[in-house]
C-alpha cells in the first residue's frame, strides 16, 4: 500500500523527474519466481508477475508478459501464503496484529495456509458468474415478453393486410368476369347485327 512505502498515494512511485531527467508517466514492478517444482499451479519453469501503475491511477498487471486481472493474480497466490495478507512474509507489528485480530480475519489466514481460500474464491467467483447468468435470463424474457407484445398489433395488421388483398383479388377477379361477360355480350350483339345486314341485304336482291 501507499502507506507501507511511505507515500500520500499511489502515484508517488512513479518518478517525477529531476533538473536533468524528464518525469515518466508510469512506473512498473516485477517479481520472478523459480516454479521448477510447479509452486505456482502454472505450467512455466519461471514465473514473472508484474504491475503497471499509471499517473491516471489505472493498473496493468501482467503474468510472464501477458495481460491477466489482478484476481488471475490472486488465484495463483490463493493457497501459497504469498500475498497482501499472507502469512508467509510477515512484517512489523502483524505478529500482534493477527493476534489481536477478530476469528473471522484469523480465520481467513487458516484457510489461506491450508488452500481452502483458493477454492473459496473460485465458488465466489462461480456463484458471481451464475448470479450474472441468472440476471441476464431475466433481461432476455422480459424482452421476449415485450416483443410478443409488440408483435400483437404487428400481427393484426398483417391479417388485415392478407384480408384486404384477398378481397383485391376476389374484386379483380370479378372486373375481369365482367369484362369477359361483356364481350361475349357484344360479340353476340354484333353477330346478331350481322346476320340482319345478311337477311336486309338478301331480301334487296
Amino acid at each position: 500500500s501507499a502507506r507501507q512505502l511511505r507515500g500520500a498515494s499511489m502515484q508517488d512511485v512513479i518518478f517525477s523527474g529531476t533538473e536533468n531527467r524528464k518525469p515518466v508517466g508510469m512506473a512498473e514492478v516485477s517479481l520472478v519466481m523459480d516454479n521448477e517444482d510447479r509452486f505456482l499451479n502454472i505450467d512455466f519453469s519461471e514465473v514473472k508477475i508484474t504491475r503497471r501503475l499509471y499517473r491516471s491511477g489505472d493498473s496493468e498487471y501482467l503474468i510472464n508478459n501477458a495481460q491477466c486481472r489482478m484476481k488471475d493474480i490472486h488465484l495463483l497466490f490463493a493457497d501459497t501464503g504469498i500475498g497482501k495478507d499472507g502469512y508467509s512474509l510477515i512484517g512489523q507489528g502483524r505478529v500482534d496484529e493477527i493476534l489481536n485480530s477478530k476469528s473471522e480475519d484469523r480465520r481467513n489466514i487458516f484457510e489461506d495456509a491450508s488452500g481452502i481460500m483458493k477454492y473459496r474464491m473460485r465458488k465466489q467467483e462461480s456463484e458471481r458468474k451464475l448470479n450474472l447468468t441468472e440476471q441476464n435470463l431475466l433481461r432476455v424474457g422480459d424482452i421476449v415478453s415485450e416483443l410478443a407484445q409488440q408483435l400483437k398489433p404487428l400481427e393484426k395488421q398483417a391479417e388485415t393486410a392478407k384480408k384486404y388483398l384477398d378481397y383485391k383479388y376476389e374484386l379483380r377477379g370479378i372486373e375481369v368476369g365482367v369484362l369477359v361477360d361483356g364481350i361475349d355480350f357484344a360479340e353476340e350483339r354484333l353477330k346478331k347485327i350481322i346476320d340482319d345486314i345478311e337477311i336486309l341485304t338478301q331480301d334487296r336482291t
